[in-house]
Formats: C-alpha cells, sequence, structure tokens
C-alpha cells in the first residue's frame, strides 16, 4: 500500500489529498470537474504515531492515520513550505477549532452540486459550525498564512480537494507522490 511506502516520509503540518474509490469518492469526482481526489487531511506526528486532522460525519477530529488511511487508494503530499514554529502555531489553532464542535456541513456538497451543475451561486457566509474536508485543511493554510490559497486569488465560492493542486504555487508549497500532474 502506498500509504506504507510513504508513512515516513510525512511530517507535521502536511496535507494530504486522498482518492475514495468507493460511490461517495465518484460522485464528488464528478462534481468536481472529474478531479482525482476526493478528501483532504493535515497530518501531524504525535508520540511516533501519525495522525490526521479531518472533517467527516462525525463533525472534525483527529484520528490515527494508520485506520483513515486504509479506505483510500491512493493519495498526494501537499506540503507546506513553513517552518516549524509556523506549522505547530497553525496546528494549536486547529486544535482549538475541532474543539468546538463542528459537525459536517452535508449542506455544503449539495450547494457545490447546484452550483457545479447550474451556476447558480447559493453560498452565503460560512456556517461557523459545520464544515467539509478541504475547508478544514484550507482553514488550516489560512492560519500561516499560504498566500496561493488566498481567498482573493479563488475563482469558486468553495474549495475542494483538487483546488490545492489547482492554485498550488512552488513558492507557497511542495507536491509529493502525485502521479496526476
Amino acid at each position: 500500500m502506498k500509504y506504507e511506502r510513504h508513512r515516513n516520509c510525512l511530517k507535521t503540518g502536511d496535507i494530504i489529498l486522498c482518492k475514495n474509490p468507493k460511490w461517495i469518492g465518484r460522485q464528488i469526482t464528478s462534481l468536481d470537474d472529474g478531479a482525482y481526489y476526493t478528501h483532504s487531511l493535515v497530518v501531524f506526528w504525535q508520540s511516533g504515531r501519525l495522525f490526521t486532522f479531518d472533517s467527516t460525519e462525525t463533525g472534525v477530529h483527529p484520528e490515527l492515520a494508520s485506520i483513515k488511511m486504509k479506505q483510500y487508494s491512493d493519495f498526494c503530499v501537499v506540503r507546506p513550505q513553513k517552518n516549524e514554529t509556523e506549522i505547530s502555531s497553525a496546528l494549536e489553532k486547529l486544535f482549538q477549532y475541532s474543539e468546538k464542535g463542528i459537525k459536517y456541513d452535508f449542506a455544503q456538497i449539495l450547494k457545490i452540486a447546484i452550483y457545479q451543475k447550474t451556476g447558480i451561486n447559493i453560498f452565503k457566509k460560512n456556517n461557523p459550525t459545520r464544515d467539509i474536508c478541504s475547508e478544514l485543511a484550507w482553514y488550516y493554510t489560512q492560519y500561516f498564512p499560504l498566500p496561493c490559497y488566498a481567498k482573493e486569488r479563488l475563482t469558486r465560492p468553495f474549495f475542494t480537494p483538487n483546488d490545492f493542486i489547482r492554485y498550488a504555487d512552488e513558492n507557497d508549497t511542495t507536491i509529493l507522490f502525485n502521479n496526476f500532474l
């Protein structure tokens, strides 16, 4: 498995873009112009174990990467070009954010579908008590911030896992293990 081969190359603060081969992954692919990656996570090391920060149907939470990564058929890494202090500070903010009881935003997926199929923008101000995986990882990039992911650069009113590739800039990030660039 790719994860097992590359696990030790992952660093605290990396953003992992994952390919989910199941039904939900195929639906996300169809909503995101056929894009390859369907999920995004932020990883961190603690006591020799790799964990992910994620937003799933159970809400925003950390989880063991060795368990989480089993459900994905492929992944790549987006590594922010930030120092250890900046990464640590951003992760602390992510921990604080996750402690607020943030739930998964199922309505956001529907809004993305409507926008992608019709062009109608029904996005309003983000719900501070709801989130999806790509927005959680995007918020993390705003804690530095990473200029390539600045809100002003985005061309759509939402952020998907593949937007980490679309908007990447080699001055801000390094992309590893991606066979689809």
